[in-house]
């Protein structure tokens, strides 16, 4: 009876979060095909060098999406405001002088990213992992880094 009460206890313990669901994987041909067809929710799904390049990306859902394989994703004309990226995989990305304004980045992935020259201008960082993140000449006002995992950036 114990036995079976420590099983049932771990099984909740270590059940795997929403975070953790698994993956759909999307190429650039198919993303730019559901992006055409009016697809603006891309949460939990792997982009792998998909270019968003002249996409407005302003109230697209990606959270807990796996952004990391994105195709030249610091270029300038790439986006992110107003973006939802909650719980996203971003962590070793060049995001460097991308806009965020009020982009929602809370619970994301975003070890050893390069914020350089980024605007995060009321961006919510709210419990994100910046551990190693490069912020050198990032800017913004309102910023939400309430407990957020700074060590060593």
């Amino acid at each position: 009876m114990i036995v079976r009460w420590l099983k049932k206890q771990l099984h909740r313990q270590f059940r795997p979060s929403p975070s953790h669901q698994s993956h759909h994987c999307l190429n650039n041909e198919q993303f730019q095909s559901q992006y055409a067809a009016g697809k603006r929710d891309f949460s939990h799904k792997t982009l792998i060098d998909v270019d968003l390049q002249g996409i407005p990306l302003r109230g697209m859902d990606f959270r807990y999406a796996d952004l990391r394989m994105l195709r030249d994703l610091h270029r300038e004309n790439i986006d992110l405001t107003h973006a939802d990226l909650t719980g996203a995989i971003l962590s070793g990305v060049n995001l460097s002088h991308l806009d965020f304004s009020h982009t929602i980045l809370c619970d994301a992935d975003l070890e050893a990213t390069n914020f350089s020259g980024a605007c995060l201008d009321a961006a919510n960082l709210a419990n994100a992992h910046l551990q190693n993140a490069e912020l050198k000449q990032a800017y913004g006002l309102g910023v939400n880094f309430y407990r957020g995992n700074l060590q060593g950036a």
